[in-house]
């Protein structure tokens, strides 16, 4: 979820989860090896975010890698600060999550606008219905970035024109 071009949690919500996981952590990772240009200081951020979240959170968990270029810190709970913690660079919250309810902390604040998903959408319906302040788009992931003429909940042609009326008056 991210109100910017860099998700900062993934969050695993119905079966095979552990087999969800693997793969797609895999093929992540394989795209990022591949494409990815990778500095010395974002290894700095990540390793001072790793701690400051450790520090911060709880029951925080680092989730094992071959190497830097993803780093997983799983969550023990869903709180609304960690839409707060804006690190980049392939540093990402995680979360196993049993009823969507629990996601309200993180999505009623209007810094969560976007949610990317593989599969269950269908799922966040009765969340996003009950009134939350965040999540203006749920779209599949690989289209965050996809532009629309709706926007951050925005019609942007009723937002951006100007209707000029002419009256008559007998």
């Amino acid at each position: 979820m991210t109100a910017r071009t860099s998700p900062r949690i993934v969050i695993w919500i119905g079966k095979n989860r552990e087999a969800a996981k693997k793969e797609f952590w895999e093929n992540l990772h394989s795209i990022v090896k591949d494409k990815y240009i990778f500095h010395g200081i974002q290894s700095v951020n990540k390793l001072t975010s790793v701690y400051l979240t450790a520090v911060a959170v709880n029951g925080t968990k680092i989730v094992r890698h071959g190497d830097n270029l993803i780093v997983r810190v799983h969550v023990p709970e869903i709180s609304n600060n960690l839409m707060e913690w804006e690190e980049n660079s392939g540093y990402f919250f995680e979360y196993d999550c049993e009823n969507v309810e629990e996601l309200r902390p993180l999505v009623n604040a209007k810094r969560c606008q976007t949610v990317g998903v593989i599969d269950g959408k269908e799922q966040l319906k009765s969340l996003i219905m009950s009134g939350i302040k965040g999540i203006d788009r749920v779209v599949d992931i690989g289209h965050t970035m996809d532009f629309d003429l709706l926007w951050e909940g925005y019609d942007l042609v009723s937002q951006m024109s100007r209707v000029v009326s002419f009256t008559t008056h007998r």
